[in-house]
């Protein structure tokens, strides 16, 4: 293998192929790569390989890889998987990893929590966001393949189906989208140099209308590799409708991510051989599919993203209303006690809370109940996993 190889694809269908035969066997399958090259490239090649079995085993969990490294006399090892992590099992059959921790870093997903103002304190004590992620599986697109495409001779007909969900799943507005491309048996499509299978995803909105949301979308390629999260195939920023970036955007906001599943629906079993053919031809043709599929797809998209975004929007709005009403609530209590003529009823109150002065009461007491209601509402989120 070389350098070339990586970016080229060959190391990455060695590992595919490998998985194909795991699937069906459960076994131990071992796969030895020798590269010749310097220490910079095979770092940086390691880094894309790592990147692709972490686009695996979210979607594969029962898998397990060990990669061991040596170089120059030198080993070192890392293991992938996602043994006894939170499951969902989506109606189209895939299982999905659903920690939040492997799409999001925690110092993204806690930047908005920990901040605040005046009338506002830090609000640390307590998690403002699910841990995990809530999947929307749109609707099945049936997909066409273009006049003078060759098939693969299949009797059976080609299918995306798209899932939709935040992460974490917190009122902020979302700052990102996160696409990732999955093929046959829920099994990495492969975007290579020469042939990406992305290139229809580089107008933001040839599949998705973000105006109705307020959105304004801008690719991305600031995607760092030396990360332990699963990194998308396509990334997209939110920028102000006006295309310039607003001042309520937040870059720690929460990411929008999107799964799409192409499968192959055949009332017939499908071969090995056959699976991993297919798998080829789409990562050759994605995009001329997807192209000739346009309204089918965008509308199956365009389901699951509304819903997502529609139910971001109302937890919005009922949030705000929340902190309305806890802020009454807060200013009618300080109110009694600044009011108050009796003073061991103030100590006794100041005491209560252990604060020093009203001042510090109101903003303790917000934040005891925003921590409450934050409470109250991650115990009526519903996680459906396995």
């Amino acid at each position: 293998a070389s350098t070339g190889s990586v970016y080229g694809g060959l190391v990455f269908k060695k590992i595919l192929q490998d998985c194909l035969e795991l699937l069906d066997s459960n076994s131990l399958l071992p796969s030895t790569f020798w590269v010749d090259e310097t220490t910079q490239s095979l770092m940086t090649d390691c880094l894309i390989i790592k990147r692709f079995l972490r686009k695996i085993i979210i979607v594969h969990h029962k898998l397990k890889f060990n990669f061991s490294l040596m170089v120059n006399g030198i080993l070192s090892a890392e293991i992938f998987g996602a043994e006894n992590e939170p499951l969902l099992r989506l109606s189209n059959g895939i299982t999905l990893v659903v920690g939040v921790q492997h799409y999001r870093s925690q110092a993204c997903a806690e930047g908005r929590r920990l901040s605040g103002v005046m009338g506002k304190p830090k609000l640390n004590s307590a998690e403002s966001h699910c841990s995990r992620i809530h999947p929307v599986l749109g609707h099945p697109a049936l997909l066409s393949i273009p006049d003078g495409m060759a098939d693969m001779g299949l009797l059976g007909k080609l299918a995306l189906t798209p899932a939709a969900a935040l992460c974490p799943s917190q009122r902020d507005r979302i700052s990102s989208l996160y696409i990732f491309l999955y093929g046959p048996l829920g099994l990495p499509l492969i975007s290579g140099q020469e042939q990406p299978c992305i290139t229809v995803f580089r107008d933001t909105s040839y599949f998705i209308d973000w105006k109705k949301h307020n959105l304004f979308m801008v690719p991305t390629l600031d995607l760092n590799l030396d990360t332990d999260l699963v990194i998308p195939d396509v990334s997209y920023q939110v920028e102000s409708i006006e295309g310039n970036q607003s001042q309520d955007m937040d870059s720690e906001g929460p990411a929008l991510l999107l799964f799409l599943f192409v499968d192959f629906h055949s009332g017939f079993p499908v071969q090995q051989a056959e699976v991993w053919g297919l798998h080829t031809w789409l990562t050759d043709h994605l995009s001329a599919i997807l192209s000739e599929s346009r309204s089918t797809v965008q509308e199956s998209i365009q389901s699951a993203v509304d819903q997502v975004l529609e139910r971001h929007h109302q937890a919005a709005q009922a949030h705000q209303r929340l902190q309305g009403s806890l802020s009454v609530a807060v200013n009618a209590i300080t109110s009694v006690l600044t009011g108050s003529t009796c003073s061991s009823f103030r100590n006794t109150c100041l005491q209560a809370l252990e604060v020093a002065d009203t001042q510090e009461f109101g903003a303790k007491l917000h934040r005891l109940f925003y921590d409450a209601t934050q409470h109250r509402l991650l115990q009526h989120c519903s996680c459906d996993t396995e």
